[in-house]
């Protein structure tokens, strides 16, 4: 037999996992764990027989069975309700093998662990396993639900005359009349004539706080200790919703103006087109399950942030993925979306994504917008066109900053607000960052001066010292 295969990841992920052996009694808790995450989340594969960094060590043959009778007694007797596995053998060294069992994501979750007559629900993100939140389990219900919530049926009757909104804007995309066979035709109305949930979402007179979006205006790049403001929220229909957020954001952007022969005009931080389509993905598959949530529209200085409540269709979890064309589209409620596409607001296709990465097509590597999703929440960021730097994360070294007292610094002391405005650092990291080595004179008098002059804050509370700006004063360019 030919030796195993490389493994499908070489670490530990939210999808994969490695034991050198399932133990049995209370051992058998920490197996028991992942094999309920995998089943609660996207499914996954546990590889037994294997270290914890990936090296296949195989087990003898006849200790193969015997696993697989533990696995299968310990999940019968302590999971609820059963999740779907099969297994796999792989031969390792000479008459070595290594167990691969693959859970599937179950249909009716959530999956719920009995050990010690104590129940618990647990999740898998990042290779680690945790107990599930309260918006985690219910987001679990609610994926196993066989209706959306826009296609449910109300006691509603359809009237024309409550959706003036609806009418106006069809003809004023087609040049055409909206014709009730049309919405006849997408289920916009039952055949005895009651809307439907998803139609109630576009009627003049909605509102509902389920269907809140708020706005929020921060003056730094992120909420840590700067100076925000509430721009607004809105609770009606869609239609009225999109147009209250974009005309506020128009309002409220940090403006930039362009020179032109005739005088001065206004340019917009964001592609409205790239935003409007964010807007319109986040009414589209949100979560309407999810009762109290809102959608949250950000605008910090160097990007916008639009988040809805739900995670990705199957499960899908993203961190900071700028590929956003390669994300695959699913449709949390088609009536939604089929009614969106008749006021020519977004297509059937799917190609919301493709259409803002065309916006940022021509921007360098720092303006590209990204996705980012957890079990509850799908978050879209567009960075700002026209704030040279970029959208200013974790791994940028320094931004341009100032603050009252800047025209007497010297170059040392701006350069170190500079450095220490995006994250703490250590007295290491700024003698590297200036060149110089750690000193009396560095500590003292150069990060002393700034910290008496409430410019830098010290943290020593950890187990190495960090500086960093107090941002009530020092304030991004």
């Amino acid at each position: 037999m030919s030796p195993i295969p490389k493994l499908k990841e070489e670490f530990e992920s939210t999808t994969n996992e490695f034991k050198r052996i399932l133990g049995d009694g209370e051992k058998a808790y920490s197996w028991l764990k992942t094999v309920a995450a995998f089943a609660n989340t996207l499914g996954g594969t546990l590889y037994v027989g294997v270290e914890d960094n990936g090296t296949p060590v195989g087990i003898p043959k006849d200790l193969v069975d015997k696993q697989v009778q533990l696995f299968l007694r310990n999940v019968k007797e302590h999971i609820r309700p059963m999740p779907l596995f099969s297994f796999r053998y792989l031969p390792a060294e000479k008459d070595l093998y290594v167990i691969e069992i693959t859970i599937q994501k179950s249909v009716e979750p959530p999956l719920i662990l009995h050990f010690h007559d104590i129940p618990a629900i647990y999740v898998r993100a990042e290779g680690q396993n945790s107990p599930a939140s309260r918006e985690e389990i219910i987001q679990m219900v609610l994926s196993g639900k066989e209706s959306s919530f826009d296609e449910q049926k109300t006691d509603i009757p359809f009237d024309p005359k409550d959706f003036c909104r609806l009418f106006e804007r069809y003809e004023q995309q087609t040049g055409r009349k909206l014709e009730e066979k049309q919405l006849h035709a997408i289920g916009f109305f039952t055949e005895g004539g009651k809307l439907k949930n998803g139609s109630l979402l576009f009627r003049d007179d909605f509102h509902s706080p389920d269907n809140l979006v708020k706005i929020t205006l921060w003056d730094g790049i992120d909420k840590g200790g700067s100076v925000f403001k509430s721009l607004g929220e809105f609770n009606g229909n869609i239609l009225d919703g999109l147009q209250f957020v974009l005309k506020t954001i128009d309002a409220n952007m940090f403006s930039y103006e362009r020179k032109t022969d005739s005088g001065r005009q206004k340019e917009s931080d964001y592609p409205k087109r790239a935003l409007l389509e964010g807007l319109v993905n986040a009414y589209a598959h949100r979560n309407y399950f999810i009762r109290g949530s809102q959608i949250e529209v950000t605008l910090f200085r160097d990007r916008l942030e639009i988040t809805s409540p739900g995670g990705m269709i199957g499960g899908l979890l993203l961190k900071k993925e700028k590929d956003i064309r390669s994300i695959q589209p699913g449709r949390r409620n088609e009536l939604i979306c089929s009614i969106l596409s008749l006021c020519r607001l977004m297509e059937k296709e799917g190609s919301g994504f493709d259409k803002i990465a065309a916006e940022y097509a021509t921007m360098n590597k720092k303006h590209q917008p990204y996705v980012s999703s957890t079990p509850t929440c799908v978050t879209l960021v567009l960075p700002n066109v026209h704030y040279l730097p970029g959208i200013i994360d974790d791994e940028t070294k320094e931004v341009a900053v100032t603050c009252p007292q800047w025209d007497t610094l010297s170059d040392k002391q701006a350069r170190i607000l500079s450095f220490c405005y995006v994250k703490p650092r250590t007295i290491e990291e700024i003698a590297a960052f200036l060149s110089l080595k750690v000193s009396t004179y560095l500590r003292k008098d150069v990060l002393g001066r700034l910290i008496k002059a409430n410019l830098l804050l010290l943290n020593d509370s950890r187990r190495a010292d960090t500086y960093y700006d107090n941002r009530d004063i020092v304030k991004l360019v």
